[in-house]
């Protein structure tokens, strides 16, 4: 069974989550199964048009599975303008994530790739750390650029005058 380890990406403006799968991140995994880039390799905790309980995160797949749940979303935290989507099963002890898709045009893409297994409690564990560091997450601090102000001594007139 493989090992879920989600992380909060650093030095973003709000929490992106990287999901790492193995010590492998699952995002070039996906990327490099589905063929070509267009879609984000992680998922904004704060979807404009979805909430965190409609991805494979949320309560209601890890207790009962899910069709077509978010993997990954645009960085935007628009769905609708890119995403990654998995089926998630649960049977028993375990939790799988199998059928990566994604939209290009009209066509649903599948990825070649195949499904990944977890210990479910494992993964509960690890969606649990993940919430506990969202409600703690604070932004990097702005760097102040200094604002020197280019100052150009007035024209002076003709020396010597009329």
């Amino acid at each position: 069974m493989s090992t879920l380890l989600l992380k909060i990406r650093e030095g973003c403006e709000e929490p992106y989550v990287e999901f790492h799968v193995d010590g492998e991140d699952l995002g070039s995994r996906v990327t490099a199964a589905l063929g070509e880039a267009g879609f984000d390799d992680v998922l904004p905790w704060y979807g404009g048009d979805y909430k965190i309980d409609e991805t494979v995160l949320g309560e209601r797949a890890r207790q009962n599975g899910a069709e077509g749940a978010i993997l990954f979303a645009c960085g935007c935290g628009y769905s609708a303008c890119s995403a990654v989507f998995a089926n998630v099963d649960v049977v028993g002890d375990t939790l799988t994530l199998r059928e990566f898709s994604t939209w290009r045009g009209a066509q649903k893409v599948i990825a070649s790739m195949a499904p990944v297994v977890f210990d479910r409690a494992q993964y509960d564990d690890a969606v649990r750390q993940l919430e506990r560091e969202v409600e703690t997450w604070r932004p990097p601090p702005k760097v102040e650029v200094s604002r020197r102000g280019l100052v150009t001594p007035p024209p002076t007139g003709p020396k010597g005058g009329n």
